[in-house]
């Protein structure tokens, strides 16, 4: 059975409406639709920093930043670092 992007995502409405809603009020101040989409995906982070559905959402469908992606899995500034510390370097 096929589902429209409504029924698929019917749970996450909110975050996708909200985020929709951003977009068009910045597009409508005069913003290309790359600085509208950054912005909208900027404050709908932060909107819903924390909230489970919503990081879920990020996931499924990837709407997150790259920052945000990092966060939700786990890795942190100094990964790389204790990364490198742990993994052999062949010579």
């Amino acid at each position: 059975m096929k589902y429209g992007i409504s029924e698929k995502y019917k749970e996450f409405e909110e975050y996708i409406l909200y985020h929709e809603l951003k977009e068009i009020k910045y597009r409508a101040k005069g913003l290309s639709v790359e600085q509208a989409h950054k912005l909208a995906t900027k404050d709908t982070e932060e909107k819903y920093r924390g909230d489970p559905k919503f990081e879920k959402l990020s996931r499924e469908i990837n709407i997150a930043t790259k920052e945000t992606t990092i966060k939700l899995l786990g890795i942190d500034k100094n990964f790389t670092k204790k990364s490198k510390k742990t993994v052999p370097t062949t010579q």
